[in-house]
C-alpha cells in the first residue's frame, strides 16, 4: 500500500543536529534538534529500493554503477536511511520479482564482473577452514592463509597457512577471500549476503 501511495508510512522525528543517533524522547523537542521525516522500519528497505529503481528507470548498469556504491552498500548511508545495509539486496529482490525479463541476471552479471570482483592471484589473503571434513564441528574455525594456485579443474586450492608456513590442499567451498573490513568490494558484500 505504501509503494502504491495508498498509505504513507512517514512520521516526523527530531534528532540532534550533528548526531543522527541522538533522538529525544517522544514529543520532546530541543532547541538544537533538526526535524527529519522518519519512515516505519518495515517499509524502509522497500521504499529505498523502489526509489533507486525508479530513479534509474530500471537500468541495472546505472543502478549498480560504481558511483552508487556509497548509497547502496556503505553502512554510513544505510544507517542514515535506516536500511540496515541491505538496499542493494532489496533492489535485487525487486528486480527478480518485478523487474523486466533478464534484469536480475543482468544485475548479477554486473556485480560479478572481473572489474568488480577480481580473480584470486598468487599471494592474495584468504581464510580457510582446514577442518572442513570433520562433521562433528558445528561452526568451522577460519584461519588466515595465502592463496597459491588452483588445481583439479579449479575445484581445490593450494594455500600456504600463515601460522605454520605449510602448504595445504583446500576445496574451494572451504576457502573465502580475506579482505580488510573496509576493502571488501561492495559487490562481494551483496552477493555473499
Amino acid at each position: 500500500d505504501a509503494l502504491r501511495g495508498a498509505l504513507l508510512p512517514f512520521m516526523p522525528t527530531y534528532v540532534k543536529s550533528d548526531d543522527l543517533n541522538d533522538i529525544p524522547e517522544h514529543c520532546l523537542v530541543r532547541t538544537c534538534d533538526t526535524a527529519l521525516l522518519e519512515m516505519h522500519f518495515y517499509f524502509r528497505n522497500r521504499c529505498c529500493a523502489h526509489a533507486v529503481i525508479e530513479r534509474f528507470g530500471g537500468s541495472v548498469e546505472a543502478i549498480f554503477a560504481r558511483e552508487n556504491e556509497e548509497v547502496l552498500y556503505r553502512e554510513r548511508y544505510a544507517m542514515l536511511f535506516g536500511c540496515s545495509g541491505s538496499i542493494a539486496l532489496e533492489v535485487l529482490r525487486r528486480l527478480k520479482l518485478h523487474g523486466a525479463p533478464g534484469a536480475f541476471d543482468a544485475a548479477v552479471a554486473c556485480l560479478t564482473s572481473e572489474e568488480r570482483l577480481p580473480c584470486l592471484a598468487d599471494g592474495d589473503s584468504v581464510h580457510v577452514a582446514p577442518e572442513w571434513s570433520d562433521l562433528s564441528i558445528r561452526v568451522l574455525p577460519w584461519e588466515p592463509a595465502r592463496f597459491a594456485r588452483t588445481w583439479l579443474g579449479g575445484g581445490n586450492a593450494i594455500v600456504t597457512m600463515e601460522q605454520t608456513g605449510l602448504e595445504a590442499d583446500i576445496p574451494l567451498f572451504a576457502l573465502r577471500r580475506g579482505y580488510a573490513s573496509d576493502a571488501t568490494p561492495a559487490a562481494a558484500r551483496v552477493l555473499c549476503a
